[in-house]
């Protein structure tokens, strides 16, 4: 039943390319972003200074950063929150246009486009919360191996270093995918349901994983094998195309290849990041039913 639904996931992705549109115009702005960012702090000079610099480049690195640090700060701060926004708008794009192909079996961008901000602030609250709960969850491993450090460094420094580095990085680990798991369900509970609050929404994900253990941690393992085999793909493109830069000598062809493998190596990326954002949806609204 399991590979059954990512089948049936990556079927509906490939019949519905207008799924990449929320993530491909993300991309696309966040360049330009990123472009203007590097254009307005000189970071464009930078490094073209670098390049032909004689000097090493940590000090010209410092000294930019020194005479550019104010803007450096404001221009990194308005790049930041303008990137959040454009990610929590192109999230709830996603997830509203799967969620009306499953329920509806039609994809409607002008309805999406109407409930956005009824979304908005329900998403950004989600995604802070989440953030927090991670830190707080990092916080509780870094505690644990820094106290078991303290504990034993009057009677084995070394050992008390190793035990406390190891406990912490396994206790980091264990935390990080109970969070996970916790909040896997999530946008597919506050877009198939009408739980829209963030507080209930990630209360709602926890109670789904203490009462569907299995089935959340089945659904975890088979996102997590998506991610890592289309980010193998991905490497592989990445290195392939190291190895045909380093063979063209032309700058035209240079040029053709660069643009074609970022394009094909972004492509492969989203295909596994939607695929993986539709099994999990088919995987919620299965167990509504």
């Amino acid at each position: 039943m399991v590979f059954s639904t990512v089948t049936r996931s990556f079927h509906l992705l490939r019949q519905h390319p207008l799924l990449y549109i929320p993530d491909l115009v993300g991309v696309l702005v966040n360049y330009i972003l990123l472009y203007a960012f590097a254009r307005i702090t000189g970071a464009t000079d930078l490094i073209s200074g670098l390049s032909a610099a004689e000097a090493v480049p940590i000090e010209i690195l410092s000294q930019f950063i020194k005479e550019n640090l104010a803007q450096l700060i404001v221009s990194g701060a308005v790049f930041f929150i303008i990137s959040f926004v454009i990610g929590t708008s192109v999230l709830i794009y996603k997830y509203s246009l799967v969620r009306d192909l499953l329920v509806e079996k039609k994809m409607s961008f002008s309805k999406v486009w109407k409930e956005r901000r009824g979304y908005f602030w329900d998403v950004v609250f989600v995604r802070v919360f989440t953030f927090l709960i991670t830190i707080v969850a990092l916080a509780v491993a870094l505690l644990a191996g820094g106290l078991l450090y303290v504990v034993i460094k009057p009677f084995s420094e070394t050992a008390a270093l190793y035990l406390g580095v190891f406990v912490g990085v396994v206790l980091a680990i264990a935390l990080l995918v109970l969070v996970t798991l916790a909040i896997l369900f999530r946008y597919p509970i506050m877009f198939f349901t009408k739980t829209r609050s963030a507080y209930r929404v990630l209360a709602h994900s926890y109670a789904y994983l203490k009462k569907h253990k299995e089935y959340v941690i089945v659904s975890w393992l088979v996102v997590l094998a998506i991610t890592i085999v289309f980010g193998v793909v991905s490497s592989l493109l990445n290195y392939l195309s190291d190895l045909l830069v380093a063979a063209v000598t032309s700058p035209i062809a240079l040029g053709v290849v660069s643009v074609i493998f970022v394009v094909v190596t972004l492509l492969v990326r989203l295909t596994g990041d939607l695929g993986a954002l539709i099994f999990v949806s088919e995987r919620f609204k299965e167990k509504m039913h």
